[in-house]
């Protein structure tokens, strides 16, 4: 088989870059300390303004933290196989509880954000990063093409 051969190749992203790429994300990790240790949780997010709103359970570790308007570092990526690229944004700043106000811009966003599967009741959390760091992956691919082995055959009535 012959694949066409491929350079990797990455860029930081511009503050504006991340926070586009933010407006189409749905789902990312938040990252905290706690007295046990480094903490990090897969939460669903939504871009409003210059922030991002996010759901958790309610009297958790990040609920705790949220009452208090801790700092967390929040994650969010996606990889565009299609076009063989990944991006990443690391942003950190503090988490709150809404408030009025929050609520009102939640209320009105177009796109909800989406609970976890079995999560009965949520309670509604805004992080607003005080920085950005953003980074670009891409596959380019070259002109000419390498061979590259036979992928392994898998066992009758299994799919590799």
């Amino acid at each position: 088989m012959i694949a066409p051969r491929r350079t990797p190749s990455s860029r930081y992203l511009t503050v504006a870059e991340c926070v586009d790429r933010l407006f189409g994300a749905s789902v990312g990790r938040v990252a905290f300390n706690t007295p046990l240790g480094l903490q990090v949780l897969p939460v669903s997010i939504r871009a409003s303004g210059t922030s991002l709103m996010l759901d958790t359970t309610p009297h958790s570790s990040l609920s705790q933290l949220a009452e208090m308007g801790g700092e967390v570092t929040l994650e969010v990526d996606e990889t565009l196989a299609d076009s063989g690229q990944a991006w990443s944004v690391l942003m950190r700043g503090p988490i709150v509880k809404l408030d009025a106000q929050g609520r009102q811009r939640r209320e009105a966003m177009s796109h909800q954000v989406e609970a976890w599967p079995g999560v009965a009741c949520a309670e509604a959390l805004e992080f607003t990063p005080r920085s950005y760091t953003g980074r670009l992956l891409q596959h380019r691919v070259l002109g000419k093409a390498t061979p590259t082995p036979d992928r392994p055959r898998a066992a009758p009535g299994l799919t590799p």
